[in-house]
C-alpha cells in the first residue's frame, strides 16, 4: 500500500451511499462536493487507490463511478462473481478460510497466544461450528471479547442460539454498515423480493427448497426430471403438492432452462450458493441453516412437501444402471429430509396418498443403496402410522 499517496474508501451497497462516499472524499480534501469533481481530480493524478466496498447490488452499475486514469488502481470488493466482467486486472475469489488462518483469526482478534494449546483446540472447534466463514468468525470474536460469552462456552452456546450470539458481534461503530452475517442475507432476500419477475420468485422458491436437501452437490437434474410430466399426476389433481408448488407453477409445461438459469444466477450474484459445472449447486452450511431456520412453521411445512415431492419425483421407476445410480445420488437429499420429517410423510390429509408415494420411493433409493435396515425401518413406521390413521 506504500505506493499510494492516496487510499478512498467508498461504500458501494446503494446509490445513495456511492454518492455520499465521493461527496465525504471532496470534503475531506476541501474542493467541490459533487462524484462528478472528485471523478475529475482523482483523474488528474496517479498511484492513488480506490475501493469500492461491499458492490452487492446485481442491478446497480458502478462502473459510471470509475475516475478515467490509467495508472492508479480501483478495487471492488462484492459477493457479485458477474463484476468480473468489467476487471481488466483479474480477480480473486475470497471463500471460505482454511482451517489455520481461520484459528490465527479468531485468536488475533481474542489477542490470544499460538502457543496456547487449550485456546487453540477450543478455537478450532469454533471455526469449524462457523464454517470457516470470515465474517462470522469475526462476529464470533467480538462476542467473546464483549464477554458474552466465554471461549469454553461459545460452541454450546451457539448450537442453541445462532442468530442472537453472532447479532450480538456487530460493530458498535457504524451499525448501519456493519451487519451481521444474517443480516447480510437478509437484505440480500429483500433485494431479489424486490424483483417482480418470475425468476426471482423461483429463485426465493429454490432456496427454500434446498434448505431441506443437503447442502452440497444439488444436481440440476433433480429439478429437470421433476418437472416432467408424471402419470399419477391427473390421480392427485391441480390441488396436489406438486401442482400447487411455485416450481409447477412457473414451469407448468415442462422443464425451462432459461428461467432455472436466470433464477441461479440470481442466487449466485448474492452469494447465497456456489454453481460449479453448471449444474452442482451448493451451499455454505450456515446460509443453509439460516435460510430454513427464517421461515415461519407454516413455511417450513409447505416447503419440506414440496422439497419432499420434488426429490422424490426425480427417482426414476426403472432397474437399469442409470436409473439405480440417480436413485443413489438423491440417498444425501433424502436423508436430509428425513431428518427434518417431523411426523408431515404419514400425516393425514388430502395429500396422504402423494407423501405415501413418494415414501415407497424413498425406500427404493435406500434398498439400492444397500440400507435395508433403513427400509424395513420405515416400513415399521409407515404400518404404524396406518394402523394409527385406521384406528381414529
Amino acid at each position: 500500500m506504500s505506493r499510494f499517496w492516496g487510499i478512498f474508501w467508498i461504500d458501494a451497497s446503494s446509490i445513495e451511499t456511492i454518492q455520499q462516499g465521493f461527496i465525504n472524499i471532496a470534503h475531506t480534501c476541501k474542493f467541490e462536493e459533487s462524484v462528478d469533481s472528485v471523478k475529475a481530480w482523482l483523474a488528474a493524478k496517479r498511484e492513488w487507490l480506490l475501493i469500492f466496498d461491499n458492490a452487492d447490488d446485481p442491478n446497480l452499475d458502478i462502473s459510471k463511478f470509475f475516475p478515467h486514469c490509467n495508472e492508479s488502481t480501483l478495487l471492488i470488493t462484492s459477493r457479485n462473481p458477474r463484476l468480473q466482467r468489467i476487471t481488466n486486472a483479474g480477480s480473486c475469489k475470497v471463500d471460505t478460510m482454511s482451517s489455520n488462518d481461520a484459528v490465527s483469526l479468531l485468536l488475533e482478534i481474542l489477542a490470544q497466544t499460538r502457543g496456547d494449546g487449550d485456546a487453540r483446540v477450543l478455537a478450532e472447534q469454533i471455526v469449524k461450528d462457523l464454517g470457516y466463514l470470515a465474517l462470522a468468525i469475526v462476529q464470533a470474536g467480538a462476542v467473546i471479547r464483549q464477554g458474552i460469552c466465554s471461549l469454553d462456552d461459545f460452541t454450546e452456546l451457539f448450537s442453541r442460539q445462532k442468530r442472537e450470539l453472532l447479532e450480538s458481534g456487530r460493530s458498535d461503530l457504524n451499525a448501519d454498515y456493519h451487519s451481521s452475517v444474517f443480516t447480510t442475507w437478509e437484505i440480500s432476500i429483500k433485494r431479489i423480493e424486490d424483483i417482480d419477475e418470475s425468476h426471482a420468485k423461483l429463485a426465493l422458491e429454490l432456496l427454500r427448497l434446498f434448505s431441506f436437501m443437503h447442502f452440497d452437490s444439488i444436481d440440476k437434474n433433480i429439478f429437470q426430471l421433476a418437472t416432467a410430466p408424471c402419470g399419477e399426476d391427473a390421480e392427485y389433481g391441480d390441488e396436489g403438492i406438486f401442482r400447487r408448488s411455485v416450481l409447477y407453477q412457473l414451469m407448468p409445461s415442462g422443464w425451462d432452462g432459461v428461467l432455472w438459469g436466470k433464477a441461479i444466477g440470481l442466487l449466485s450474484s448474492f452469494s447465497l450458493i456456489t454453481v460449479e459445472n453448471s449444474h452442482l449447486i451448493s451451499m455454505h452450511p450456515l446460509v443453509h441453516e439460516w435460510s430454513r431456520d427464517r421461515m415461519s412453521l407454516p413455511e417450513r411445512n409447505s416447503a419440506w412437501d414440496h422439497a419432499f415431492v420434488t426429490v422424490g419425483r426425480s427417482g426414476t421407476h426403472g432397474f437399469e444402471y442409470t436409473d439405480v445410480q440417480q436413485r443413489r445420488r438423491l440417498l444425501p437429499h433424502i436423508e436430509t429430509l428425513m431428518a427434518h420429517e417431523v411426523g408431515r410423510m404419514f400425516a393425514p390429509g388430502v395429500d396422504l396418498k402423494e407423501r405415501t408415494y413418494t415414501a415407497a420411493k424413498f425406500m427404493v433409493a435406500y434398498s439400492d443403496g444397500g440400507r435395508i435396515e433403513k427400509v424395513s425401518k420405515e416400513i415399521q413406521k409407515c404400518t404404524q402410522r396406518i394402523y394409527t390413521l385406521a384406528g381414529s
